[in-house]
């Protein structure tokens, strides 16, 4: 069973609890929040719902096809979005969950939570915990601040530069950009970087070997950098192209 109702002010989905009937619940949620545009959100949101869904199956329903799962999407503002997932399943304790991102490896329901709560801008649950309920604002600012300024490129991040955050789905076209500008010094200010994963540091692997091919005498530097992220860059070889403060 699958059923797909509009209301006036969102949408309901109800769906037994098979996992084919996944994609099809985010097809039409993407449709209705995104309104049929490919939009760089579609990632992360595609990955917050696929996992709140499968959890709904996999340790809610525990996997019984016949058991409902329901699944609301209320838009609250233009870009902001209520959306819920219930199960029919007893619960679990919520309280308990730990949002850290170096949450125990072998927990991967934990893990999961920690992605939904990286993407989501609020999480609260009902008393038994058998329904999810989040706050969802796509996000429309830029990648990042550009300016230039007497043959030099001030490059600012708005956020995070992971698999997971939406700052990254731009950032390769970016940076790809930048690599075509022929400056004397390009600096990156980390003000607003907080993390940076393996998917992040490749991007800056690729953009710094490019660029130093088609302008080596191109100064790259990295200021106002956190010294967790100074040591990953250490660690796979970019002070050898950029320098950080």
């Amino acid at each position: 069973m699958y059923r797909l109702l509009e209301e006036t002010d969102g949408i309901v989905i109800e769906l037994y609890s098979i996992f084919e009937n996944v994609d099809k619940g985010i097809r039409d949620l993407d449709y209705y929040v995104f309104q049929g545009k490919d939009e760089d959100n579609i990632v992360d949101f595609n990955l917050m719902m696929r996992e709140i869904i499968n959890n709904a199956i996999e340790h809610g329903n525990k996997k019984i096809p016949e058991k409902i799962i329901k699944i609301e999407c209320k838009k609250i503002e233009d870009d902001s979005f209520l959306i819920s997932v219930e199960d029919e399943g007893e619960g679990f304790n919520h309280r308990g969950i730990d949002y850290n991102p170096e949450v125990s490896p072998d927990s991967t329901r934990s893990r999961g939570f920690v992605l939904i709560n990286k993407i989501a801008d609020n999480i609260k649950f009902n008393e038994s915990g058998n329904k999810i309920i989040i706050d969802y604002k796509k996000q429309l600012e830029s990648t990042a601040n550009i300016t230039r300024i007497d043959g030099k490129i001030i490059f600012t991040p708005n956020g995070d530069v992971t698999s997971v955050s939406t700052s990254s789905n731009n950032l390769k076209s970016s940076l790809k950009e930048l690599q075509n500008e022929s400056v004397e010094q390009i600096t990156f200010d980390f003000q607003n970087v907080k993390e940076v994963d393996s998917i992040g540091l490749s991007l800056f692997v690729i953009f710094a070997r490019n660029i130093k091919k088609q302008n080596p005498d191109c100064l790259l530097k990295i200021d106002n950098i956190r010294p967790q992220i100074i040591q990953l860059f250490l660690f796979t070889g970019l002070d050898k192209f950029f320098v950080m403060f």
